[in-house]
């Protein structure tokens, strides 16, 4: 096959660059076929299994982007609409006092914290999607510490700021058919969070022993009730999805690891997905000695996973590919490209943890999720997506960049730069790359060079029938005059 880099530009078009980038030009996409003779034919890509290689959602030998999906959204919830507010803040403001003030007092698309509004907002959206918040009650938990959230708090004084919600689906008969435990991340809700975070840190401090015992000190009593409701409803194991973000994807990982210690190894074959688990148990392989599988979803540039492991703690970030996480995948986000990230993903290099913000995540899964390219992934591929705020869209290339102090060590390989619903300004490197937007955003390769560049700038306007901003304009002619500077000295090295 070519090497040739595919554009998803429009639904009914894309654009296609040869393998020397010398021109470029429509061809009209049919998923049926596929994008044109000299491209793998979309059927085919689906049909395409990887010797040997994971897929990037693969979980248990199957595709587990439904799996993912549902744990997403139930990390989400676990946060009870702080997540969301934040968000929100973020997406309009980017990273200024303009985002606090929307986090607190809200925006036009999301309610505000101090509103007392986006709890219930949470809650409503998660029932939405067909989960019901299971009370004690529900639960015949008799002496449950709860919130007025109903999420369940830690059952010993070592771990009282532990907090846990339980979900359930139910089928038309009223019988129970899937539930789900929600660990949540460092921080609590409004009325206590700075109490709670505080003792959410001194947590961190279990997670250093050979074995932690972090799940089954804090929510000992809840577990042994939730697995007497499956039992009763005929559920095993395998029909509970286990998820948690943070502090909470650490829980995720101690309760895999040590879900064969207690109750008869009931949750063994539960489903562990975590997201930005600090934990990392044992060698980091993704099926556990206690049988158990775990998968993280982790974000390269994002501090926090890994940092605990049987090498102790990493300030610097651990950049080690684990079996059980994803560790190429990128959130380009308004700081990324800037000296507030040279020196890469660690502890210590504050602005990175705007990258562990679970909205991120959020962003990162549904455009993996939804790109065409994703059946050519696989847990070794280099994902850049865009997560920039509307306040950087218009002079922000989104690419993968080289992080002068801790290189990523894929700078130059093939990726995947994936756009968002929004305007966003994509380039691509000196590898194969594979960039895909959706309507309104521009694309650039870098085989193209500076005048090529602007000349797909320039001719996407007029094919959109866009008026350029002065931001764009200014973007325009800055690739002008550095491709005429680059003819102008290839004309004197000839002279």
């Amino acid at each position: 096959m070519q090497s040739n880099a595919l554009v998803r530009l429009f639904d009914e078009q894309v654009m296609k660059f040869s393998g020397d980038f010398k021109y470029w030009k429509y061809e009209i996409h049919t998923p049926s076929i596929g994008y044109c003779e000299t491209c793998v034919f979309l059927q085919d890509v689906a049909a395409l299994h990887l010797g040997g290689i994971m897929s990037l959602f693969e979980y248990k030998g199957n595709d587990a982007r439904q799996l993912m999906s549902d744990a997403l959204d139930l990390m989400l919830y676990s946060y009870h609409g702080l997540d969301d507010a934040l968000g929100s803040a973020y997406q309009a403001n980017g990273f200024s006092l303009a985002t606090l003030v929307g986090t607190l007092w809200g925006t036009e698309d999301q309610a505000g914290l101090l509103s007392g509004e986006s709890e219930q907002a949470a809650r409503d959206r998660i029932e939405e999607k067909g989960w019901t918040v299971l009370s004690a009650e529900d639960l015949g938990y008799e002496g449950a510490l709860v919130d007025h959230n109903g999420t369940f708090q830690g059952e010993t004084f070592k771990f009282k700021d532990a907090q846990a919600d339980v979900l359930a689906k139910y089928d038309e008969h009223g019988n129970v058919t899937q539930v789900a435990l929600a660990f949540r991340g460092t921080t609590g809700t409004l009325d206590n969070i700075v109490t709670d975070t505080i003792g959410d840190v001194i947590d961190y401090l279990e997670f250093f022993k050979d074995e932690p015992h972090y799940v089954e000190e804090a929510f000992g009593g809840l577990l042994a009730a939730l697995k007497d409701l499956m039992v009763g409803h005929g559920l095993d194991g395998s029909d509970l999805i286990v998820t948690g973000h943070s502090l909470g994807g650490g829980a995720v990982a101690n309760m895999a690891e040590r879900s064969n210690d207690w109750l008869d190894g009931f949750f063994v074959n539960a489903n562990y997905m975590a997201f930005a688990s600090h934990y990392a148990p044992e060698d980091g392989a993704a099926v556990l000695s206690s049988g158990a599988e775990l998968f993280s979803f982790d974000l390269e540039n994002d501090p926090v996973p890994s940092t605990i492991s049987s090498d102790g703690l990493d300030l610097t970030g651990n950049d080690t590919d684990y079996g059980y996480d994803t560790s190429n995948i990128v959130i380009f986000n308004d700081w990324y490209d800037t000296p507030l990230f040279w020196d890469g993903g660690g502890l210590l290099n504050l602005p990175s943890w705007s990258a562990h913000l679970p909205f991120n995540y959020s962003t990162a899964f549904n455009a993996i999720n939804a790109s065409e390219f994703y059946s050519e992934m696989n847990r070794d591929s280099v994902v850049i997506i865009s997560g920039l705020s509307d306040q950087k869209r218009d002079d922000t290339w989104v690419e993968d960049i080289q992080i002068p102090l801790d290189p990523t060590g894929h700078h130059g390989q093939d990726a995947y730069i994936l756009g968002s619903t929004s305007n966003d300004l994509l380039r691509g490197n000196d590898g194969d790359d594979a960039l895909e937007a959706l309507p309104g955003m521009i694309i650039c390769a870098a085989k193209m060079g500076t005048i090529g560049c602007w000349v797909v700038l320039v001719m996407m306007f007029w094919k959109a029938g866009t008026v350029m901003t002065s931001s764009m304009m200014e973007l325009a002619v800055t690739s002008l005059l550095g491709g005429m500077v680059q003819i102008y000295s290839a004309l004197r090295m000839m002279a």
